[in-house]
């Protein structure tokens, strides 16, 4: 599945764009929005100057390129000109990693909006980057009251991570305005991808998700205050409009669940004022019920999920993006369908479970043809298809000529064939010494003496 991605910045030098998004592919115009030229034969210079390993000759041209932009506010030609420029100094240059740092935080001050937003969201993406480069050694050290600010090589984990939250935040700070700001005004340093353009038609949209994806991040190890948060109460799950609206505090400010919430909580409000633009509410209501579902510590967790999910589907059954919540049903049956154990009673609701996954993936694929969510129904209708199990167990002790019970435990299986044969233990044993694996079973076969055979029908879920 395609992902949105503004800029990825990795480090040791790879140091570049990640120009992931979810819209359709267009024809490149000669000009963007703005107005200003893409210089397409610069840029075409500066990467065969980069392949053949002569980047201070390339980044001449960049700082062209960027000056140029500043001067006409060209915004999507000065991020990508800056990034290059980012990009081509960590080839070569000694503590390029500080340098930049602390560049970018001159910069960012001065930068006009929406510029100062996304740099803000490429610095958290820039720390983040460097933390996981750096894990094994910044996981070994401890907080001390007086470091250094300025020097990453002493900060710790919570200090990566309150950096992060500070510019995620800072990138968000002008919502209204972002939310004014239509995405395509960064249209050449988006690469198109495949999902619809209207799910994240401002540049509040995309930058409110890619925050959140940082928050959705559960290997990261901080030092937590006696009162940390937690997502435990039902309405994390309840409709929409309640979510939005609660008041929700915590003073363990260095959550990333907590953070991420009151964004979801943003963002909703902000789609749900949009009458128009249903699909995006959509989505990021599906976002919403993922983020609280894998993050939840409630006994009802399951439930509650599910529940908020077919109010979902019943509430948005014209919407276009309704089959991105039928398959989130699917995916939830099918995950749950293993919780069933005969033995247990209160797991028999989850008996027909993978049934019920298998008819909606059948839904979307006949439904709505040519789409992701068709792709994804038809990878998972054919792994439960596929999905065979056969196994028997009887009595340890079974006496001479009477019936026996045997319990069948089957799987997309609908007939038994069964046979039942002798052999005797002498016969029995000089086999086992001389065969073994499938020839073993195979000489135990042409050589016992058939009793009867029959056929079994097997019930199926209808």
């Amino acid at each position: 599945m395609k992902t949105y991605s503004f800029a990825g910045i990795f480090f040791f030098g790879i140091v570049y764009l990640l120009l992931n998004s979810i819209f359709p592919p267009e024809i490149n115009e000669t000009f963007n929005l703005k107005g200003g030229p893409k210089y397409e034969d610069e840029w075409a210079k500066i990467d065969s100057l980069q392949k053949i390993g002569l980047p201070k000759s390339a980044l001449i041209i960049v700082e062209e390129i960027y000056a140029d932009a500043k001067k006409n506010n060209n915004n999507d030609q000065i991020l990508k000109s800056y990034i290059y420029r980012l990009n081509l100094r960590t080839s070569y240059e000694e503590d390029a990693i500080e340098n930049l740092i602390l560049e970018l935080e001159a910069d960012v001050k001065t930068a006009s909006f929406p510029n100062n937003a996304v740099m803000h969201f490429m610095f958290a993406d820039m720390y983040w980057d460097y933390y996981q480069d750096n894990r094994y050694k910044i996981q070994n050290r401890t907080n001390i009251l007086n470091h250094k600010p300025e020097d990453i090589q002493t900060w710790t984990t919570d200090n990566f991570i309150d950096a992060c939250i500070k510019h995620y935040s800072l990138s968000l700070e002008n919502a209204k305005e972002l939310q004014n700001t239509d995405i395509k005004t960064y249209d050449e340093i988006i690469k198109w991808g495949t999902k619809p353009e209207n799910l994240r038609p401002t540049l509040y949209d995309f930058l409110a998700h890619k925050a959140i994806d940082f928050y959705s991040k559960s290997e990261i190890t901080l030092s937590r205050p006696a009162d940390y948060f937690q997502i435990t109460e039902n309405f994390y799950l309840g409709k929409a409009e309640n979510f939005a609206n609660q008041t929700i505090n915590s003073k363990d400010t260095l959550s990333l669940h907590y953070n991420g919430i009151l964004i979801l909580q943003d963002l909703l409000k902000f789609r749900l004022a949009d009458k128009e633009n249903i699909d995006a509410l959509i989505d990021a209501d599906l976002r919403r019920i993922s983020y609280v579902y894998e993050f939840f510590i409630n006994p009802n967790k399951e439930s509650l999920y599910l529940e908020a999910l077919l109010i979902l589907k019943d509430k948005y059954k014209t919407a276009n993006h309704y089959p991105a919540i039928l398959l989130a049903i699917a995916k939830s049956y099918l995950s749950n369908s293993d919780l069933y154990n005969y033995k247990k009673p209160e797991t028999h609701k989850y008996k027909y479970y993978k049934k019920k996954a298998h008819t909606i993936f059948e839904e979307i694929i006949n439904n709505y043809p040519k789409t992701e969510y068709a792709d994804q129904s038809l990878t998972y209708k054919f792994n439960i298809s596929e999905d065979h199990l056969l196994s028997f167990k009887t009595e340890k002790i079974i006496l001479p000529r009477k019936k026996f019970s045997a319990r069948i435990d089957y799987k997309n299986i609908d007939k038994l064939y069964i046979k039942v044969a002798s052999i005797s233990q002498n016969k029995y044993e000089a086999l086992d010494d001389k065969y073994w694996g499938k020839n073993f079973y195979k000489k135990i076969l042409e050589t016992s003496k058939e009793v009867y055979s029959f056929e079994q029908k097997l019930r199926l879920p209808t």
